[in-house]
């Protein structure tokens, strides 16, 4: 303290100059406290202004994240993630993640196809870590397997789409997943062929044929031998129908719906701890 009194002693002006010095000190005061407030004042005018641009940054290398993990994803598709990406990053996992695509190609591993092409994609995901291999807590997607789509998963065939006719038979709803019929020209004989789609217990997806007609005559589907078994051998279509079972999916994925519309298949699907890049 008696070094303190000192140093402020020896700060204290004279009698004879103290009513010139003393009005010193309060403007260098005053003009401190204003560079304070503007510093502030910067300081939050920054983040304000650059704060967006980061969240920009950041959602765009999430996107770009996104698109190598799901390589089947088309070019356009949108991929928007939430707010305060910094301490998502900053914890290893982004919160929330929707996708819109017009085209999602899912590689699977059945014995008629090894792409389940997706159309008109929306898809949620949750708790997405950063790192690889990619995982998300859930997900949930909706979308279209077109009636070529449909095709491809049903035959081994080559066919040509131009060649086929595909109505629905029996609209699909939340309790019954409906019918359809294929019907064209093949091997010199007019076909028919009504499949009908439904979800596996273990949440793949099963499209059996429940009916063949062949130049308009309904024949049997009773065996390999038989005659709607030799067409559907021709046309590539396993007697038994076409099965992609829940283990030929993505990791954690499973079908929970299908439907029959206008427009192909309505599928959805869900998961949890779903594995999105190896």
């Amino acid at each position: 303290m008696a070094e303190t009194s000192s140093l402020a002693s020896s700060l204290t002006p004279s009698p004879s100059s103290s009513s010139s010095a003393a009005p010193g000190p309060a403007p260098r005061r005053r003009a401190l406290a204003i560079t304070a407030v503007c510093l502030v004042a910067l300081l939050a005018v920054g983040n304000f202004v650059a704060r967006p641009a980061l969240d920009s940054y950041l959602s765009g290398r999430v996107a770009s994240a996104i698109r190598q993990a799901l390589p089947g994803l088309d070019k356009g598709a949108s991929i928007t993630t939430g707010d305060d990406l910094v301490l998502q990053l900053m914890q290893g996992r982004v919160d929330s993640i929707a996708i819109d695509a017009s085209r999602l190609d899912l590689p699977v591993k059945a014995d008629t196809a090894s792409t389940l092409s997706v159309n008109d994609v929306h898809v949620d995901l949750t708790g997405v870590s950063t790192s690889r291999p990619h995982r998300a807590s859930s997900v949930r997607a909706m979308g279209i397997i077109d009636w070529q789509g449909a095709t491809d998963l049903v035959t081994t065939a080559n066919i040509n789409p131009a060649d086929v006719t595909v109505d629905v038979v029996r609209p699909g709803t939340d309790t019954d997943p409906g019918s359809a019929r294929a019907s064209g020209v093949g091997y010199g004989s007019a076909f028919e062929i009504v499949f009908e789609p439904r979800v596996r217990d273990d949440g793949g997806l099963s499209i059996t044929v429940s009916s063949a007609k062949a130049d308009g005559v309904e024949v049997p589907i009773d065996g390999p031998d038989s005659e709607g078994g030799r067409i559907l051998s021709l046309l590539g279509i396993p007697i038994d129908g076409a099965e992609i079972t829940a283990d030929q999916l993505p990791q954690g994925l499973r079908i929970d719906q299908v439907m029959v519309t206008d427009n192909g298949l309505k599928i959805s699907l869900t998961g949890s701890d779903v594995t999105m890049s190896e």
